[in-house]
């Protein structure tokens, strides 16, 4: 029983993995096109994102903090539900409108909608799309401070919040492709002794790597092993075999 609940976790974990969903989504999109309609085809294209490293870098910077970009438009989004209650109790009559005039905030849900589409898209914010405050109207201040704060709010610190998540995880991961390359030049792969030591103690960092320490003869071995007959392992290879079957590296 414990060993097919390990298999279905195994199995689970396998499906519900990044490049599995990936590519069903192309199965599906490529199945819908021969059965429906040839325009499910356009979705094929995001193969480039596969394809190209620097596309899939910056998918991954968006996906990456997938949850934290959610939760950030979530409370966007709470909070323009705010302003739209302000806007309908107070403002709903400088919402702009047609000739019949009815305007865009007769309902909390049309207010919600237009300060949701047109606020957060707009550079100045709600502002820009509700009519001119006048100087002589009775709520001149509270409406200066009602645009004014959904400008701070949602245009200047929700927005920039979510830019900052996306440039925050591209410097992560440029700070990170740095180390790997760096730790890849200057240290064994093997023993992860550094350069520096076996330049300054040893016979040098390159005839290490090249010589004893060599990866590519570690890659090799490991392939012999696979290849081999169990049966007629040596003890050495039999020990390093069964590290490589329970995926362990301290054999190195």
């Amino acid at each position: 029983k414990l060993a097919h609940i390990s298999e279905f976790r195994h199995i689970f974990r396998v499906a519900t993995e990044f490049y599995t969903l990936f590519f069903t989504f192309f199965a599906l999109c490529s199945m819908l096109g021969v059965l429906f309609s040839p325009y499910f085809y356009c979705f094929l294209l995001l193969m480039v994102c596969h394809k190209s490293p620097l596309l899939g870098n910056i998918v991954t910077a968006i996906t990456v903090n997938g949850k934290q970009l959610l939760l950030t438009a979530f409370l966007g989004m709470v909070m323009v539900y705010f302003f739209s209650v302000v806007g309908f109790l107070y403002f709903s009559d400088h919402f702009p409108g047609d000739e019949s005039g009815t305007t865009h905030c007769d309902t909390l849900i049309e207010c919600f909608f237009f300060a949701f589409g047109k606020g957060v898209r707009g550079g100045g914010g709600i502002g820009d799309e509700l009519r001119a405050n006048e100087w002589s109207s009775e709520t001149f201040f509270l409406r200066e401070t009602y645009d004014t704060m959904f400008f701070v709010i949602i245009a200047v610190i929700v927005m920039n919040i979510v830019f900052a998540l996306i440039v925050d995880t591209f410097a992560e991961q440029r700070d990170e492709r740095k180390k790997i390359e760096e730790d890849m030049k200057t240290t064994c792969f093997v023993c992860g002794i550094d350069a520096a030591t076996f330049d300054r103690e040893g016979e040098g960092f390159l005839p290490h790597t090249k010589g004893p320490h060599n990866m590519w003869q570690y890659l090799y071995f490991m392939h012999h092993l696979r290849r081999k007959d169990v049966t007629e392992f040596t003890g050495q290879e039999s020990y390093v075999y069964t590290k490589m079957k329970s995926q362990d590296l301290s054999f190195f």
